[in-house]
């Protein structure tokens, strides 16, 4: 099941045998109903396994198992120095680990619950058996405080996947709970020299809509379905018209006139906003790979300064015969996106061009070097670049 909830991204590699840990933060579930039609579920233990501690992906050998270790429990996330909110977290951190294994790896990655609550993990994306996709009282019943519970799948197809709750998931999401599950294939034609994971969020952080507030209140499903996206209406040169006024609130967002969404104001790029947000470091004429995971609510139109880029797999599917592009990259709610582009000199800035108040904290820096100017950077975002015609990459997907 494909569905916009959570937000997530766990991750972690093994020397044989990968452990890691998530602490998750903030968030209410319920347990849910037994599994239906009289599904064999597997069974919950009670018993809390320690985590062990995080190893780096790049320290860990190709092996054919990868056994990780994701506790949920409550923490703390600083997204800006000065701010730091209380969160839901895998393994103590916001997104959760990176899982990043090979095409074929056995992977078993148990759940720790130290939640106040029930939770599980659906795996966003990845085709596999029901009992491994997490959704309380259908594939599996929820997993209650202090129970854990493993779940055990091939990665067979090489792709982005992103794993968040699916009980309660519309809040054990928004309160941070979601990693990054990278799939590499064996064999690649062109590996990148720098592959790195981005996941976006959008968080409620005023007044009483802060994470962690009794009873914050949810935004309400509009008529298009929440995070629907409605695209401009095509040009004659197949890419959508926007005028620099409007830019892509409207066009993108017109759920924003709910007041629930539109509390939605502050933006993350792997849990900081800018200007604290971690430099992609990447030498000129390193052939880079961008991985972009949208766990929030709001569609956002990414802008890549200083160089053109291919949209090269969409949710999981590659495409056929990418181009290179300068146009506007929408990506929305629970999507994701891998872009590909060969690193010019400098360092530059790939960020949310839009008018939103947070959009501006969606950016972080590609490069090397010092960051662009406050001047350089409000050059930049004067241009209008038309939304990439998603319509015509679809017609591009490799079957």
């Amino acid at each position: 099941m494909n569905q916009k909830v959570v937000r997530g991204v766990v991750a972690v590699a093994l020397g044989g045998t990968v452990v890691y840990t998530i602490a998750s933060a903030v968030a209410m579930a319920r347990p849910a109903s037994p599994a239906m039609g009289g599904m064999p579920m597997p069974a919950s233990s009670s018993a809390s396994p320690t985590p062990a501690a995080p190893t780096s992906v790049t320290d860990i050998p190709a092996s054919r198992t990868r056994t990780v270790t994701l506790v949920a429990a409550p923490g703390h996330l600083t997204i800006r120095r000065g701010q730091t909110v209380p969160v839901w977290t895998f393994n103590g951190t916001v997104p959760g680990p990176e899982i990043r294994v090979y095409q074929g790896d056995r992977v078993r990655v148990t759940l720790v619950n130290h939640l106040p609550w029930a939770t599980t993990i659906h795996w966003h994306g990845l085709l596999d058996r029901n009992s491994n996709d997490g959704v309380a009282g259908v594939t599996q019943d929820a997993v209650l405080p202090g129970h854990s519970y493993t779940y055990d799948f091939v990665a067979r197809d090489p792709s982005t996947y992103w794993y968040h709750p699916h009980q309660k998931s519309d809040e054990e999401v928004d309160k941070g709970l979601y990693g990054a599950l990278v799939v590499l294939p064996h064999r690649a034609a062109v590996s990148p020299a720098v592959d790195r994971t981005l996941v976006l969020d959008d968080w409620p952080l005023t007044g009483a809509m802060a994470p962690g507030a009794p009873g914050m209140p949810m935004p309400t499903a509009t008529a298009t379905g929440m995070g629907a996206m409605a695209m401009p209406s095509a040009t004659a040169t197949g890419t959508g018209a926007m005028d620099a006024a409007s830019r892509p609130s409207v066009a993108l967002r017109p759920y924003l006139a709910d007041p629930g969404m539109g509390a939605y104001q502050t933006f993350t790029i792997n849990g900081h906003a800018y200007p604290d947000t971690a430099q992609v470091q990447a030498p000129p004429g390193a052939l880079v790979r961008l991985r972009l995971i949208n766990v929030g609510y709001l569609t956002h139109a990414l802008h890549l300064h200083g160089t053109a880029y291919r949209l090269v797999a969409t949710d999981g599917s590659a495409v056929n015969r990418p181009w290179e592009t300068t146009d506007l990259l929408p990506i929305a709610a629970a999507q994701r996106m891998d872009i590909e582009f060969r690193m010019p000199r400098g360092a530059w800035s790939l960020h949310d061009h839009d008018t939103l108040a947070g959009a501006s904290e969606m950016r972080v820096i590609v490069g090397q070097g010092a960051r662009p100017s406050a001047a350089d950077e409000r050059a930049m975002r004067a241009a209008a670049p038309p939304l990439l015609d998603l319509v015509v990459c679809q017609a591009n997907f490799e079957q």
